[in-house]
């Protein structure tokens, strides 16, 4: 009986009911950038820069130096261009790829795939390559790549 009530003594002296538990610290005031009135009377308060050439200039004083130097785009391609693009693609496409025609014409892989799309039967020749390849794949490989492809299926 004199343990319990020594219990019940001590933890009535260290429990505190939520009026008499300390305040906790105001909450950080947040960054105004403009005030509007409406028509009705309510106010409108912007927290976002209300100019973009601020928040620009906010971000590239933030920003680390590029990697690497930042590269202008270059539109000089001509029709004539692309269709010797079209024609050497066509001629060759083992000799012509998209590297080697991205180097000649001093623009990237990408565009002289989109320009130049390589012939059926060339991607049937790319398939055929690939398959002989997975052929020598063993039982490992090629259970990862069934897995792969049943992952991918389920998206």
């Amino acid at each position: 009986m004199l343990l319990s009530r020594a219990v019940s003594a001590f933890v009535a002296s260290n429990l505190r009911s939520h009026s008499t538990m300390a305040k906790s610290s105001a909450p950080a005031a947040a960054i105004v950038y403009e005030r509007t009135i409406l028509p009705d009377g309510a106010e409108f308060v912007s927290r976002v820069p209300t100019s973009a050439t601020r928040a620009n200039a906010a971000v590239k004083t933030q920003l680390p130096p590029p990697l690497k130097e930042i590269k202008e785009k270059l539109y000089h391609l001509t029709d004539a261009d692309r269709q010797a693009i079209r024609a050497l693609r066509a001629e060759d496409p083992e000799k012509w790829t998209c590297r080697a025609l991205a180097a000649k014409f001093k623009c990237t892989p990408f565009y002289i795939s989109i320009v130049a799309k390589s012939s059926p039967e060339h991607q049937a020749k790319i398939q055929a390559d690939l398959e002989r390849i997975r052929e020598k794949h063993g039982y490992k490989r090629r259970q990862i790549i069934q897995n792969r492809i049943r992952r991918k299926a389920l998206w």
